[in-house]
């Protein structure tokens, strides 16, 4: 059984500097300003993917954190895994947690079935 959650990005404040920062980046690399132009590109694209969507995905062998770079964690590093009222909360062995209010893109989804799928992968 494969579970997916989506974490919402909130940091939408600031959503229209990525494209702007593109397009000032062309019109650079257009009018012979090269490394102007591609640092702004770089920055511009690394700013799309910072701001998007953060999906977690967990599997009958790890959990694959959908970040910039992917992060794949198996079930052996983590203390503790919970869904409970919107909010997904995944403990680390090395005293690091995660906790965030998540969407749920699983069809036909049961946070007791989830919670004991979990509980039998961990221990």
């Amino acid at each position: 059984m494969e579970y997916v959650f989506i974490i919402p990005n909130r940091k939408r404040r600031f959503r229209w500097l990525d494209p702007l920062m593109l397009i000032a980046g062309l019109l650079f690399f257009l009018f012979n300003y090269f490394i102007p132009g591609i640092l702004l590109i770089i920055m511009a694209i690394l700013g799309i993917i910072m701001r998007r969507n953060l999906k977690i995905v967990f599997d009958g062998e790890s959990a694959l954190f959908y970040t910039f770079p992917k992060k794949k964690f198996y079930w052996r590093e983590f203390e503790n895994v919970l869904y409970k009222d919107g909010i997904l909360t995944v403990d680390f062995k090395n005293n690091r947690i995660v906790q965030e209010q998540v969407m749920i893109k699983t069809p036909n989804f049961n946070a007791s079935e989830f919670n004991k799928f979990c509980g039998s992968k961990i221990s």
